[in-house]
């Protein structure tokens, strides 16, 4: 059975890890949050994007946090009570492309 996640941050290391996550079948994701208002609603890979204040009206098994804005991310879930034990950092090595899959994205633009 995969694993029900959500993505906090639905900007540059977000949609990484929603790319990285798809090519697992432990993962299903659910959807993003974000704390930007303006995100909130719109869909972005095939995925909705809502406002942290959603965040316990949705049923996911683990958040990832990713990106420049982890400890912020951190305090905002405490404020909604989130367990620490649901909570996942992704570094920057685990969300960006490895090598091997940047020489194929090099190879298909050639």
């Amino acid at each position: 059975m995969s694993t029900k996640i959500v993505i906090f941050g639905a900007g540059h290391y977000g949609r990484a890890v929603l790319r990285k996550c798809k090519k697992s079948k432990k993962f299903k994701i659910i959807c993003f949050f974000d704390s930007n208002k303006n995100k909130n609603k719109k869909v972005i890979l095939g995925k909705k994007i809502y406002y942290i204040d959603k965040i316990n009206q949705i049923i996911f098994d683990k958040i990832i946090l990713c990106g420049r804005y982890i400890d912020e991310q951190t305090k905002q879930l405490k404020k909604y009570n989130i367990n620490k034990k649901k909570i996942i950092v992704w570094g920057k090595s685990k969300v960006l492309p490895s090598k091997s899959e940047l020489l194929q994205r090099e190879a298909i633009l050639m």
